[in-house]
C-alpha cells in the first residue's frame, strides 16, 4: 500500500511553476500531486491573509531525494543564467541572507546567491550561516502566548450557550503555524491552547441542552 500524498514539499506562486516541479519528480519515479493552496481557517483565525499558491505534495519518505532532484536541476540552470537574473542585483548582506532562510527560496536561488558571494569573493562561514539558520527555524517553532482577548471571548461564549464558543475553542485548542519547511507546529503555547480545550468542551456541553432546551419550549 503506498503512502498517501500529504507531505507538503513546497509551495510556489504560480501553475506553471507547480507543473514543471511535478514533471521533474514525476519524470524520475516519484509521484506528487499539486493542491491550490487559498490558506486555512487556521491563518484566518490567527489574522493572516488568504494566500493563492500552488502546494505541491509528496509521500513524507520522498522528501529527501525530491529536493535533491530539484537541486541537482539548478546546477545544471546555472551555466546558462542570464546576466540580468535579479539576484545579481542583490547586495551581499542580501545574497547571505537568503542562504540563511533557504527554506523560503527554491534551490536554483539558494545555489546561485551562493555562487555570486563566492564570484564576488565573499567569505562565507557555513558553519555560522547553519547557526543562524537553526535559530530562525527554532523561532518559527515558537508557540505564541497571549491571546487573551479570543480566550476571554470564548468562554463568555461557551457560558451563553454559543456554537461561536465551539469555533473559538477549537481554533486556540488545534491551531498550527507552517513552517517554510511544509512542517505544521502548533500555534500556541500549551496553557492557551489548555484553554482552548477547555472552552471547546464547555461549549460542547451546554450548547446542545439549551438547544434543546429552546426547541423543546417551542411545542409548549
Amino acid at each position: 500500500m503506498k503512502n498517501e500524498l500529504s507531505y507538503s514539499f513546497r509551495n510556489v506562486s504560480t501553475r506553471e511553476e507547480a507543473d514543471e516541479i511535478v514533471q521533474l519528480l514525476e519524470d524520475n519515479d516519484l509521484e506528487a500531486r499539486i493542491k491550490r493552496d487559498s490558506g486555512d481557517l487556521d491563518s484566518v483565525f490567527q489574522g493572516e491573509a488568504m494566500t493563492n499558491q500552488f502546494e505541491i505534495l509528496i509521500q513524507e519518505t520522498d522528501n529527501s531525494r525530491a529536493h535533491s532532484l530539484l537541486e541537482t536541476a539548478a546546477k545544471k540552470l546555472l551555466k546558462d543564467i542570464d546576466p540580468s537574473y535579479y539576484l545579481f542585483e542583490f547586495t551581499d548582506s542580501e545574497l547571505r541572507e537568503i542562504l540563511v532562510k533557504r527554506d523560503e527560496w527554491n534551490e536554483f536561488d539558494v545555489l546561485l546567491s551562493e555562487k555570486i558571494l563566492n564570484d564576488r569573493n565573499v567569505n562565507l562561514n557555513l558553519e555560522k550561516i547553519e547557526e543562524e539558520r537553526e535559530i530562525i527555524q527554532a523561532e518559527y517553532k515558537k508557540p505564541q502566548g497571549g491571546q487573551m482577548g479570543w480566550v476571554i471571548l470564548g468562554y463568555i461564549a461557551a457560558v451563553l450557550a454559543g456554537f461561536l464558543g465551539l469555533i473559538i475553542g477549537y481554533f486556540i485548542w488545534q491551531a498550527k503555524n507552517k513552517l517554510p519547511s511544509g512542517e505544521k507546529v502548533f500555534a500556541y503555547t500549551k496553557e492557551t491552547r489548555s484553554h482552548g480545550k477547555n472552552i471547546f468542551f464547555i461549549s460542547a456541553v451546554i450548547f446542545p441542552i439549551v438547544f434543546i432546551y429552546k426547541v423543546v419550549l417551542q411545542f409548549y
